[in-house]
């Protein structure tokens, strides 16, 4: 009786252990530490969905060869910048020609003006 008494005891415990980890899993109170955070499982935006900065000017260099560095790129009279082309470089900053619309002007730390699609 005593040995039908222990097993009864063993499975209604194991029982127990069972039934509080679906309770548990349910209640996300045992959360996996191997699942990712729910905002990296979220689907990211398109990246079409964000237009691209504009353009910064951050220094210049004149003298015979005039250059200036956009972006962390060197450009130089000539150059092209998106659909622009560098037009001229002086210490007001640089001179940019759009294939079409008027000429622009970057100056140190200034961006240009976002054109409407």
């Amino acid at each position: 009786m005593a040995e039908t008494l222990k097993d009864f005891l063993i499975a209604l415990a194991l029982l127990a252990v069972i039934a509080l980890s679906a309770m548990a899993e349910d209640l996300d109170l045992l959360p996996d530490p191997t699942r990712p955070p729910t905002a990296a499982l979220a689907s990211p935006e398109p990246a079409a969905s964000k237009p691209a900065p504009a353009p910064r000017l951050q220094g210049l260099r004149l003298g015979n060869a005039p250059s200036a560095l956009v972006d962390g790129r060197l450009l130089r009279v000539g150059d092209r910048l998106g659909d622009a082309r560098v037009q001229a470089i002086d210490a007001q900053g640089l001179l940019l020609k759009p294939a079409e619309g008027p000429s622009l002007h970057l100056g140190l730390g200034a961006q240009l003006p976002e054109r409407a699609p």
